[in-house]
């Protein structure tokens, strides 16, 4: 948020920021937007520093996911109506 200062939060979806990002990317390699040829740049897009996280890189041949079981955490709303981490017990 601090490199963003326009994301309030979650609500603001930086998960779709990113991806939209990351396609952009794909079709800028690609030339083109026609899908066989945006799925083989999707592979060598390389480095993004994204809001969600750094993908690096975001997808490989075998790996077609940008983000992975490290990246998700439960949450809840509190009572101020925010998204917040659920704490361990």
């Amino acid at each position: 948020m601090k490199r963003y200062p326009q994301v309030k939060g979650p609500a603001d979806t930086a998960n779709a920021y990113d991806a939209m990002h990351l396609l952009a990317r794909a079709i800028q390699a690609a030339g083109s937007t026609e899908g066989p040829k945006v799925r083989e740049a999707m592979d060598k897009i390389g480095r993004y520093d994204g809001l969600i996280k750094t993908y690096d890189p975001a997808f490989t041949a075998d790996n077609h996911d940008a983000l992975n079981e490290n990246d998700y955490v439960m949450v809840h709303f509190t009572e101020q109506g925010e998204i917040a981490p659920v704490k361990g017990k």
